[in-house]
């Protein structure tokens, strides 16, 4: 679950389950997920290439009330030449707003397949795991604790390139130091991170 900041205490009638974003041809594709919607007028893909200072760079409008999946994709035709950040505005028809995570992709050239975790250390149940150069194809993800027990294990598909992927543990960790493991097409990742 994509955890939400706000304008208002009230919360908006959508459910949005994730955001991606990756590398598509000499673009970067914006993808994102809603589980329901209701009385939202658009969607505004905002983008920043320092993470704080972030402007619109595309619209999409509402598909309407919906108690089903609904899928959206904005393709920025023209993504800055290092890093990007992205972000999604829902904003419902009354004119209330909220924002999604912010996803990052690196569009640098990268020798090696690599991921980076942000932020670290981090708080609540969940980050965003970015995978830099990795082939296509399905990987899993494992997350150990000190003791060397799994706390957590999914499967995920890369669409190839650089992409970015908020990860839900679906639980509030103790705080300490837990182990990322990325396995897959012959690669094997581990990194360190901090839950606050």
């Amino acid at each position: 679950m994509i955890v939400f900041g706000t304008n208002s205490g009230s919360p908006l009638p959508i459910t949005m389950s994730s955001v991606r974003a990756f590398e598509k041809n000499s673009g970067i594709q914006v993808e994102w997920i809603l589980n329901s919607e209701q009385d939202m007028d658009r969607y505004e893909v905002e983008r920043s290439g320092d993470g704080l200072n972030f402007e619109k760079a595309g619209t999409i409008l509402s598909k309407g009330n919906n108690n089903l999946a609904v899928n959206y994709g904005w393709l920025d035709t023209y993504p800055l030449k290092t890093v990007n950040f992205y972000r999604i505005k829902s904003i419902e028809k009354s004119g209330s707003f909220k924002y999604s995570n912010i996803i990052r992709v690196n569009t640098g050239k990268i020798s090696n397949a690599d991921i980076s975790i942000y932020p670290n250390p981090f708080e609540g149940n969940g980050f965003n795991l970015q995978m830099n150069k990795f082939v296509a194809g399905k990987y899993t993800i494992i997350i150990y604790n000190k003791l060397g027990h799994i706390i957590y294990s999914n499967s995920l598909v890369h669409a190839g390139g650089a992409e970015t992927q908020y990860i839900d543990i679906g639980k509030i960790l103790v705080s300490g130091s837990y182990i990322v493991k990325i396995t897959g097409n012959e690669t094997e990742i581990s990194r360190t991170i901090i839950k606050k």
